[in-house]
């Protein structure tokens, strides 16, 4: 007994020893963002079975090429264990790729050689890293992530939303050891930032009722930034009518928002410094980025009808390519506007049509030269204007996929969850996906009721005729395919035990099968 507790000692004071070694070795590109935690830990995730038992070694995350080379077999089921923040989590995820349209294509803006775009279609193995779940079994407890060269994405608990993401080491190069490489797993908390200062609501309307104090980065709707009243901005197009004279028709429409669902085409759009940042790896973190912003509309408040479809990325590799992009967040979304429109095709049936653009930038973008602490901006009540259906975020880590999800929510004229519009429905604050700022008193993976109101009565009026149709082509949508279709009997046995197992073949008739 006291060798096993002295053996214990000696194990945990050497993970403490290899844990701040890998501590002061993070690449520049993770070291901005160490920085600015509150808090973080470095952890390695260990693949499991459905029970917790841990596999071998040779059964963790493998390193995969993002290239056109031949896929490897991935499981449609995995388990993986992470030991943090003085709790264990337990990552149940199936494969799902839904969110990828079926034919979606790159295009690259500005590549040095040629100065000109390069169209190309995105390589085959990037569909099958994404995975979705559930932590620990619980049913709101959503988990997104990419399994390709690790474990990408994050995952909600009981006590907030946790990020998990590869350490990359300092010189760039690949870790020898795929089966122990080191992750960094860091909670939504307050961050050691510039932004800690005073700010006032964001709403214009509303400042008159009363002032907050908010240490967190804040989200905008373009009418904050105009210091126009809402009344103004919620100007449909022509063809369209208020939402106010609408209201009398909402019960007689045959067809309401939440008994079919609604197909968002997405067009993301990368600036140039993203791809200073990110490199190579910048298609593969756009891709996580989405299949979590998906999930943020996968909600049980939204009647989980609305399907988020990426059809299409632009990469500008060049500020000569593209928008014009700088740090007035008004000015940046007016012409990312005005620059999607060209690239995109008004026949909604067309495949390359798309019916809301993303930008997202690394950018410092600010409200006013006064103010940078603006994380997106995006106009209420646009999806479905070919002008003006569109939003930018600032990317500044995986919870950028929060603030894309927040900016496609104003798209569909939902305002910030302490609105005083949702003061009128009677329903009491609270911090989801539009809450105004982004912090560890916020859900950022659910709805409010507030938020669901005004969704409904978006679309119960007419406002998202374009998101009628289905995406053209086939949705990889691995979940809906059982794990004995995807890969025979063998293959399964080569997925748990390695290359060359197969069942054992005088055991076929045996309620039980084992593998050789």
């Amino acid at each position: 007994m006291r060798v096993a507790k002295w053996l214990t000692g000696l194990l945990y004071q050497l993970s403490l020893f290899v844990t701040r070694s890998w501590e002061v070795h993070f690449h520049p590109r993770q070291e901005a963002l160490v920085r600015s935690l509150a808090s973080y830990e470095v952890v390695t995730p260990a693949r499991v079975n459905e029970f917790g038992e841990v596999f071998p070694q040779s059964h963790h995350f493998s390193r995969r090429k993002r290239s056109s080379e031949a896929l490897e077999l991935t499981p449609y089921r995995t388990h993986y264990r992470i030991s943090a923040y003085g709790q264990l989590f337990q990552l149940n995820l199936s494969a799902d790729a839904a969110f990828l349209a079926g034919g979606y294509t790159v295009v690259h803006l500005g590549t040095p050689a040629r100065g000109a775009e390069e169209r190309s279609a995105a390589p085959p193995d990037l569909r099958h890293c994404f995975y979705r779940g559930q932590v620990n079994s619980q049913q709101d407890h959503t988990a997104v992530f990419s399994l390709c060269g690790g474990l990408m994405g994050t995952f909600k608990a009981h006590d907030g939303e946790y990020f998990l993401e590869p350490i990359m080491k300092a010189d760039g190069s690949e870790h020898e050891d795929d089966h122990n490489k080191p992750h960094l797993i860091y909670r939504q908390e307050l961050k050691r930032s510039r932004f800690l200062q005073s700010h006032s609501p964001c709403e214009v309307s509303e400042s008159q009722i009363k002032k907050t104090t908010s240490p967190f980065h804040n989200y905008s709707s373009m009418n904050e930034h105009l210091n126009i009243k809402e009344e103004i901005i919620l100007q449909y197009p022509s063809k369209n009518v208020s939402l106010e004279d609408e209201r009398s028709q909402l019960h007689s429409r045959k067809k309401r928002f939440l008994s079919y669902p609604r197909y968002v085409e997405v067009m993301v759009t990368a600036d140039a410094k993203m791809v200073r940042h990110h490199g190579q790896n910048l298609q593969h973190y756009i891709l996580t980025l989405m299949s979590i912003v998906t999930g943020n509309y996968f909600d049980k408040m939204v009647g989980k009808l609305i399907v988020i479809t990426l059809k299409k990325i632009y990469i500008v590799k060049s500020v000569k390519e593209g928008p014009v992009i700088s740090f007035n967040a008004a000015t940046t979304l007016r012409n990312f506007c005005l620059w999607q429109q060209t690239q995109n095709v008004l026949d909604d049936a067309h495949p390359s049509h798309h019916d809301t653009a993303v930008l997202i930038t690394r950018e410092d973008i600010c409200g006013s030269r006064e103010k940078c602490d603006t994380l997106g901006l995006a106009e209420l009540g646009t999806l479905c204007d070919p002008l003006r259906s569109c939003s930018i975020s600032e990317e500044n880590g995986l919870s950028a996929a929060f603030t894309i999800a927040h900016e496609l929510g104003h798209v569909f004229n939902v305002p910030h969850d302490d609105s005083f519009k949702c003061k009128e429905a009677g329903i009491k604050h609270q911090y989801h996906v539009m809450a105004p700022s982004l912090n560890y008193h916020t859900s950022p993976w659910t709805w409010s009721k507030c938020s669901q109101k005004y969704i409904t009565e978006f679309l119960d009026t007419g406002h998202g005729e374009c998101l009628l149709d289905k995406p053209n082509g086939r949705i990889y949508d691995l979940s809906s395919q059982l794990p004995g279709l995807m890969y025979d009997v063998n293959q399964q046995c080569e997925l748990m035990f390695g290359p060359g197992s197969q069942v054992c073949p005088y055991l076929v008739r045996k309620i039980l099968s084992f593998c050789l």
